[in-house]
């Protein structure tokens, strides 16, 4: 296993090579990790010092709408005029930017609002699995490399990211063959 610019993992298959874009990867593991605790209610963790984020009217009816799903997946919180008062999260969200992340929920509330054929939960999965990826250009260290493709090849669709981006793709000795040919 190995990266390339931080953002390419490169590992031996029985094809031949296979090359994996990390982000969208993780975003596959993840995304699927939170599908199937969909209705399950996650754990949480309470927050030392609450987080304010300041909302307008629009904002703060999207997460109206959304609130008994962000429960579930172990956000809590107070909806007050202009501003969310968050006091947990989940235990996969400590060290995340919840202002980013909250937007990011609205925003694909917003734009996917008229599919009423996805679901609430889907779209939070969506956004989860996008804020806590790993991102592009982060170093990974072997273990981590090899741990993010076993993950990846348990997934019930391991080549397509949430987003419908695909998430690696292989190349057969043969072509590596015919290159040096």
């Amino acid at each position: 296993f190995f990266q390339i610019e931080n953002n390419f993992i490169v590992a031996q298959s029985p094809e031949g090579l296979i090359i994996i874009h990390q982000q969208r990867a993780h975003q596959r593991i993840l995304y699927e990790y939170f599908k199937k605790k969909e209705g399950e209610k996650m754990n949480s963790q309470k927050l030392l010092f609450s987080q304010s984020i300041h909302l307008n009217k629009i904002e703060m009816e999207s997460v109206k709408e959304m609130q008994k799903e962000l429960n579930n997946i172990g956000f809590e919180f107070t909806r007050n005029t202009e501003s969310l008062e968050i006091t947990a999260v989940p235990t996969e969200c400590i060290n995340e930017n919840l202002q980013d992340m909250f937007y990011g929920f609205i925003k694909d509330n917003e734009i996917e609002n008229n599919n009423l054929q996805e679901k609430l939960n889907t779209k939070i999965s969506k956004v989860l699995s996008r804020s806590l990826s790993v991102k592009s250009g982060q170093k990974m260290s072997e273990k981590e490399m090899k741990q993010l493709v076993n993950e990846l090849m348990k997934c019930d669709i391991p080549s397509i990211s949430p987003y419908g981006l695909s998430t690696y793709f292989n190349i057969t000795s043969t072509e590596i063959n015919k290159k040096f040919n």
